[in-house]
């Protein structure tokens, strides 16, 4: 298709920022937004629900996750690299951690495990119920 036949996409607001950001994640290293919006952001927007600006489920889930590898695997995570994250905005770029590819099983089982069932439901609950039905969908499916 011609450049000029093209249908211009809008992407939602946290896919672009997820693009924007993932060339910045250190090779062999992974981010929680990348993590995020593969695991929550997607299956929910697959579900009918699309994220809004105003929430950032990747900085909770990654405060959370920081905690669990120190207390359930002695991981020091205050050693791991960082990468320069941007937004949009005006906001300044801040410096999320980069985890080590060898920790994205833990990730993804903190996930499924801990920041799903204890947090997600409270965390949307309290900022956008809207989701609520996306995300009972999203955790039944992994539930199964």
């Amino acid at each position: 298709m011609s450049k000029s036949h093209r249908r211009e996409v809008i992407q939602p607001f946290h896919i672009r920022r997820y693009l924007a950001n993932q060339g910045g994640v250190p090779v062999g290293h992974f981010s929680v937004l990348t993590e995020m919006t593969l695991l929550l952001i997607a299956p929910l927007e697959n579900f009918g629900y699309e994220l809004p600006e105003s929430l950032w489920p990747d900085i909770s889930s990654g405060s959370m996750f920081a905690r669990f590898l120190r207390t359930e695997h002695g991981v020091e995570t205050d050693q791991m690299p960082t990468y320069v994250h941007t937004f949009e905005d005006s906001r300044k770029p801040v410096q999320p951690k980069a985890y080590p590819e060898w920790l994205l099983p833990h990730f993804r089982r903190y996930f499924r495990e801990v920041w799903l069932p204890t947090r997600a439901v409270d965390y949307f609950e309290e900022r956008d119920p809207h989701a609520l039905p996306s995300l009972q969908l999203l955790m039944a499916r992994l539930a199964a």
